[in-house]
C-alpha cells in the first residue's frame, strides 16, 4: 500500500488543508499510464472509469484520468469518453465537433508517451477543484495542465476551458512545490 500526501492551494476556508491519495496504483489506457487510488474510480470501466469520491483526492484522479483519455481515446473510444468523463455543455459540445476530424487509430508507440509525474491544487471547493498536472515528455521537456474538475450527477468531470485560456504549457521543471507521484510500475 502507497499514500500520497497532498496540500490544497487555494481557498483555505473550503479547501482541506491535507489529502491522502490512498493505494495509489496505476493503469494502461493507449500507452499511457493512469494513477488509481482508493478515492477512485470505483467503476473500473476499461474506456471511461467513473466513481471517484467527492473529495480533492478524487478530483484530482478524475481530472488526470478524463484528460489523458480525451487526448488519446480512439476513433471507437472518444464518444463514450466525452459522455461519461467531461462536462456537459458549450465547450464539451465544441470539443467533440473537433475531434470528430481527427482520426487516432492506434495508442501511444512505446517510449514517446508523457509520465504523468506530479500535481497540486490551485483551488478547491466541493463542487469544483482545479488541478496543475505536470508530465514529462519523452523528450525530457514538461508541460503543465490546467484541469479544472465539476461535480456532476454525483462525480467529478472535467470542465473543459473555454477557447480563450491555453489549459497546457511549457515549464522548465516541476515546481517544487508540486506533489510527485510515484513512478508507474
Amino acid at each position: 500500500m502507497s499514500a500520497l500526501v497532498t496540500a490544497c492551494g487555494g481557498d483555505t476556508s473550503t479547501a482541506a488543508p491535507a489529502t491522502v491519495v490512498s493505494d495509489l496504483g496505476w493503469t494502461s489506457f493507449q500507452g499511457m499510464q493512469i494513477p488509481t487510488g482508493e478515492q477512485g474510480p470505483q467503476h473500473a470501466d476499461p474506456v471511461a472509469p467513473t466513481g471517484y469520491d467527492r473529495s480533492p483526492a478524487g478530483a484530482v484522479l478524475a481530472a488526470v484520468s478524463a484528460t489523458i483519455r480525451m487526448s488519446v481515446a480512439d476513433d471507437t473510444q472518444w464518444p463514450t469518453v466525452g459522455q461519461k468523463l467531461i462536462a456537459p455543455g458549450t465547450e464539451r459540445d465544441a470539443w467533440a465537433v473537433d475531434r470528430a476530424q481527427v482520426s487516432i487509430t492506434a495508442p501511444v508507440k512505446a517510449g514517446q508517451a508523457p509520465k504523468v509525474e506530479a500535481y497540486s491544487i490551485t483551488d478547491s471547493s466541493p463542487d469544483r477543484v482545479t488541478v496543475k498536472i505536470y508530465s514529462r515528455l519523452s523528450d525530457g521537456s514538461y508541460t503543465e495542465n490546467t484541469a479544472a474538475t465539476q461535480w456532476v450527477a454525483g462525480d467529478w468531470r472535467l470542465a473543459l476551458a473555454s477557447g480563450d485560456k491555453p489549459v497546457v504549457r511549457a515549464v522548465s521543471a516541476v515546481p517544487s512545490t508540486a506533489l510527485l507521484f510515484e513512478e508507474p510500475q
